[in-house]
């Protein structure tokens, strides 16, 4: 580096002494290219848009298929294990959600796909916690997971949410809240006993609370009390 005789500082480019004529030119050109590239400034990274909980099941059906370096790996839920459940936590909902068995992280040879998992379930997760909570029942989720659009291959097993959601009321159920509704009928001094006309009644009353119900219906349901109260007086 050489002082001019004002004292400032200049930066010169020096060739090797064999450098002549275009090699030189050519040295000078890339020492300026490849400082430009190391001072330029760097672009922001690239941030993905929010991901919606419908497209997540193909994301993690993908990352699962692997690729040329990795295996892929089939890790479903046992179904009727979790179906038989009193309640799931939103995060093991969100990976029945997408077929993956919620202890999927204890499993062999899963590798670096783990990150890729777990940032997806974590998607997951919120969206159901958003409909259900950090618990609940079995039926909730998967009505939430209805609602997102998100419809899992054991949808359709037989021990499956169809079921679970749509498993018909038991007699001593039905029985029991026939009780209850002649209990209330007389507090209110409604005479079942008059079907039609208690009917009409009631009828007036689900308006008022915004659930309408016919009265033929409910005069039908009405008609049963008797038994019922037979049934639980023996």
């Amino acid at each position: 580096m050489n002082r001019p005789r004002d004292g400032s500082t200049r930066l010169e480019t020096k060739t090797l002494p064999n450098y002549q004529g275009d090699s030189a030119v050519s040295c000078d050109h890339d020492l300026r290219e490849a400082v430009r590239r190391l001072t330029a400034p760097k672009p922001p990274p690239r941030r993905l848009g929010p991901i919606a909980p419908s497209d997540i099941p193909g994301m993690v059906a993908a990352i699962l298929d692997g690729g040329q370096d990795e295996p892929a790996l089939q890790i479903p839920p046992h179904i009727d294990s979790w179906l038989g459940r009193k309640e799931w936590t939103a995060e093991q909902a969100s990976w029945l959600a997408v077929n993956v068995d919620p202890h999927w992280k204890l499993r062999p040879g899963i590798g670096s796909r783990g990150n890729r998992l777990h940032d997806l379930g974590m998607v997951m997760t919120e969206a159901l916690r958003g409909h259900v909570g950090e618990r609940g029942k079995p039926a909730d989720f998967i009505n939430a997971m209805r609602k997102l659009s998100i419809d899992p291959p054991w949808m359709t097993h037989p021990a499956s949410a169809e079921q679970l959601l749509d498993k018909p009321m038991r007699e001593i159920e039905r029985r029991t809240l026939l009780v209850v509704i002649e209990a209330l009928a007389r507090h209110a001094k409604i005479d079942t006993g008059r079907h039609e006309a208690a009917g009409a009644i009631i009828e007036r009353l689900t308006d008022e609370i915004g659930a309408h119900v016919d009265s033929g219906t409910i005069a039908r349901h009405l008609k049963k009390i008797p038994d019922a109260l037979e049934a639980r007086t023996k």
